[in-house]
Parts: C-alpha cells; structure tokens; sequence
C-alpha cells in the first residue's frame, strides 16, 4: 500500500518552512485588504495546513464567519478531501466516485455549518443563479403571457425569491431528486402563486375576452381600455373573485348591450328561455284550453318572448335595474299582444268579445282576409280598455255593447251579425226557456203544454231577444222597438206565465192538466 494512504488525515508538510511564511504573510496582506480581520483565522491553521487549504477557508470565511472549532474541523476536512482526490485521480477512478467525494464534502460543510451560515454562504457563492434563471422564466413569460407592463417589477421580484429560495433548499437537503421535491414544496413560503398569478395571466385572459367582442361589433377603444381596467382592478383586490364574472359585470357596466351578450352566451338564454316557457305552455293549454296546434303555431313567439327577457334581465340587472323593468313589461306587452292576436285570429282562446265570436267562426262566415285583420284589432282594443279600466278599478262595470254592435254592423252582414249573436246567446237562451219551464212546472200551469216544444218556442223567443237588445245596443230607438214587436208576438207560455209573475201570486194553479210530451 502506498506511503501517503497512512497520512491522508494528517495536514501536508509539502511546503519549506521559509515558503511557508511568505504565503502566510501573502494571505495576511488580503485579509486586510478585504476588510477581513486576520485575527477572524485562526493563526494555527495558517502556520499547521497547505496553502490552498487556508485559500479555501479564507474564502468560506469571508461570506460567512466561522468560530475557531468550525475552522479546524472544515480545515480538516478540505485537507483530507484534497488527499483522497489526489489519490483517486493517481488510481484513474472514474470521474463518478469523485464527483460523489465532492458531494459528500457538500454535506458535511453544511452539517458542521449551522442553518443561517449555509444559507449566508450559498447566498454569496450563487448569487448569480436566481437572477439568471429568473430572467430566462421572466423572458417565458413576456412571450406566452404578455403580462402588463406595470406588472413587470412585481414579477421579477417574485421570480428571483424563487429561484434563490429553490437553490438553496435544493443544497440543504442535498442535490438528489428527493432534495429538489423539498425544495420546491418549500418554495411557497417565498413564492406567492397566486399573487403573482393576475399578473401572469389576467391580460391574457382579458385580451381573449376583448378579441370575443370585437369580433361581434366594433367597440370604442376607451370602453374596452375601461373593461380591462376593471377587471384587473377586480380580480387584484379581491382572491376569491370569478375572473369570468369580474369581466362579465365590467362589460355590463360599460357595454349595456344586448347584440353582445346574445352573441356570447346564447345557448344559456336559450335553456332560460325554455325553462320559462315551460310554465306559459301549462298555462296556455290545461288553464286556458288552448289546442294542440294553436300552441303549436304561436310557441315561437312564446320562446323569442323569453328569450329576449333573459337577455335583457342578464344585460341590464345589475347596473340599470330600472331600465330593466321597463324593458321587461313593454317585451312581454309586446309579445303577450302578438300571441293573443294569433290565438284570437284562429279562433283558439276562450272568446271575450263578439269581435272573437266572429274570428272563432271565420270559416263558417266565410270572412274576407281584410275583415278579419279588422276583427282582429278591434278584439285586441276591446282587450286592452278591460284591462286598463281593471287596472283602476277591479270592480268597475263595462258593457262595450254599443262599441261592438256600432263596428260589427260595419263590418258584417245581417245575416253575418245575426249568426255571431246567435253563437253568443245560445247557450243563455237555452238557460233561460228550461228555467221558465221549471217555474211553469212549480205554479202548475204546465197543463197543455208539451215540454220539448214549448222550450223550442222559449228559446227561440230568448235568443231572438238577446240578440235584439245585442245587435241594436249602439241605438236605443231601435232597440226598444224591435223589443216591443217581440214581445206582442210572445210564446203562448209567456203569455200565461208573465201576468202571474206581474201580479206577485204565490199560488199554485188549481187546474193543472196531464202534461203531454
């Protein structure tokens, strides 16, 4: 075995007494010229290691001062370092083993060092490091994220906290893969991601967003530069804000406009839009009666009235809430007007009108295309004074006789107005000559009398009078006369049952006959 293998720890007399002390004298001379006292060394040292050991602890005391034990032990260390390297490389081992014996002199620096002396001298000897590896992510960065330009110092500054603190875990705990996962846990403890994440990323988002509504129409630059200022000020502020919102509420306040939000969130105002529509279409058909088909052919208005609501409400809600219900009740006015139009055209709503009898029955009266745009307008009138005048008094009197007989004279035959009353009466007609029967069969004076022609007979008198006092409710002259040719020519029934009613007899007739059906 070799000689110098029995003296690998033991400092190296490999230099002359005299030479000796001018590199002490040498080492001395830039102590002091570097500000470092030559008393911070010990002078044993000096006088008992090579020079190239005391180089090597000079410049380890320099970044970070070391008490007496810490030097003999880190002297030591470097001369029984050097030996060993020098014998390896005399033996030709490969360039791994000494690379490992460099890295085990690495940990035992940092074992004999405490915590805040390692991280002062790592500080001094790599601070070069962060500051290069900052600027390469800096350059990424600009690149792929286009950050704003105020945003630059904020972002450099945390760059460099992290690529200092990441290298000197990554030293502490060694330079393995288990050490470089410690250190990057570790590093949010300098390295705020989500502080710094706006500033990364919250241009690009903005201008992703800005590019969306340009291409839908042309906007203003100020309006877009205050969205962006907007947004940003937001999600600054504010770590739990929804970016999406954040830039949705900036372009409701700035940019009201329906085109906008139509183009950029149409599918969800249709699902709006169908889900409100799901109520009126329950309504229309098991409240209302409305059939089938009629719903079938104004269900696109009822969709596009939604629809339009939902745009409006999301549009203007939050910042013009008044606005908002303006537009609200002249959209469903609007559209509720169209759709009553079309169900009253065709004859499907429950008719409110003698204008909707006749549109109910258009076909049977064989009515011209333009008398029925009449009917139709003057039905939507008449619809739209009932509410008014319920709208002021629920509990007011109308009687729109005189509008409807004046317009319907106008408009339809005789025979056309006498069907439409017809239509309307009917039923009240039918009502009324079965009650005069039962009254007939209570004061026994039904003696004579069939029952099914005599309540013919009845309710051809009643619906010919209901019609009378209908048709003629625009001029009283005539109503009254027509009312008073009828009367003379009453029903045999009436002409026994009216006296008795006038004369208030509450007897029942003595000589009631075998009734004849």
């Amino acid at each position: 075995m070799p000689s110098y293998r029995k003296d690998l720890a033991k400092p190296c007399p490999a230099v002359s007494e005299p030479f000796a002390r001018i590199v002490t004298l040498l080492l001395l001379t830039l102590l002091l010229q570097q500000g470092v006292s030559a008393q911070s060394l010990d002078k044993s040292l000096i006088t008992r290691y090579n020079p190239s050991i005391i180089a090597k602890l000079y410049d380890l005391q320099r970044v970070v001062p070391l008490r007496p034990l810490q030097q003999e032990a880190i002297a030591r260390r470097y001369a029984l370092q050097d030996s060993l390297l020098a014998a390896w490389i005399i033996e030709g081992r490969p360039a791994e083993e000494t690379d490992s014996l460099l890295k085990a002199s690495q940990r035992f620096l940092t074992s004999v060092l405490d915590r805040g002396q390692v991280v002062a001298y790592l500080r001094g000897k790599n601070s070069g490091f962060p500051t290069v590896a900052a600027e390469g992510e800096f350059k990424y960065i600009k690149d792929t994220y286009n950050p704003d330009a105020s945003y630059y110092p904020s972002v450099q500054n945390a760059l460099n906290a992290k690529y200092g603190f990441v290298y000197q875990q990554y030293l502490l705990m060694g330079a393995d893969n288990d050490g470089a996962q410690a250190a990057i846990v570790n590093t949010n403890k300098v390295y705020d991601l989500y502080n710094l994440y706006p500033s990364l990323y919250s241009k690009r988002f903005a201008e992703e967003y800005i590019q969306k509504l340009s291409a839908i129409r042309k906007i203003p630059d100020t309006t877009l530069q205050n969205i962006r200022r907007s947004f940003y000020n937001k999600v600054q502020t504010d770590k739990f804000a929804s970016w999406s919102q954040s830039i949705e509420e900036a372009t409701q306040y700035y940019l009201p406009d329906t085109a906008v939000f139509s183009k950029l969130h149409r599918q969800r105002f249709e699902k709006q839009s169908y889900e409100l529509s799901q109520a009126e279409t329950y309504d229309l058909i098991n409240m209302r009666r409305v059939s089938r088909n009629a719903f079938d052919s104004i269900y696109p208005l009822i969709r596009e009235k939604n629809y339009t609501r939902a745009v409006l409400e999301y549009t203007y809600a939050i910042y013009n809430h008044r606005l908002s219900d303006s537009l609200q009740r002249s959209t469903t006015n609007y559209y509720d007007s169209l759709i009553e139009a079309n169900l009253i055209r065709n004859g499907s709503m429950l008719p409110s009108s003698e204008f909707a009898i006749a549109l109910k029955y258009k076909d049977q009266l064989k009515l011209d295309p333009d008398i029925i745009d009449r009917l139709v307008e003057d039905a939507m009138y008449l619809a739209a004074q009932r509410d008014s005048i319920l709208n002021r008094d629920p509990f007011a009197a109308m009687d729109f006789g005189p509008y409807e007989a004046q317009e319907l004279s106008a408009l339809l035959s005789d025979e056309q107005f006498e069907t439409v009353l017809t239509y309307k009466n009917r039923s009240q007609a039918m009502a009324e000559a079965q009650s005069d029967w039962s009254e007939m069969e209570l004061r026994g004076l039904t003696g004579g009398f069939n029952k099914e022609e005599t309540i013919d007979q009845l309710y051809g008198y009643y619906l010919k009078k209901n019609n009378t006092w209908k048709r003629f409710a625009n001029d009283k002259i005539k109503q009254w006369a027509a009312l008073k040719t009828l009367g003379e020519n009453k029903p045999e029934a009436l002409k026994l049952l009216d006296p008795i009613r006038w004369n208030g007899s509450t007897d029942k007739a003595p000589n009631n006959l075998k009734l004849k059906w």
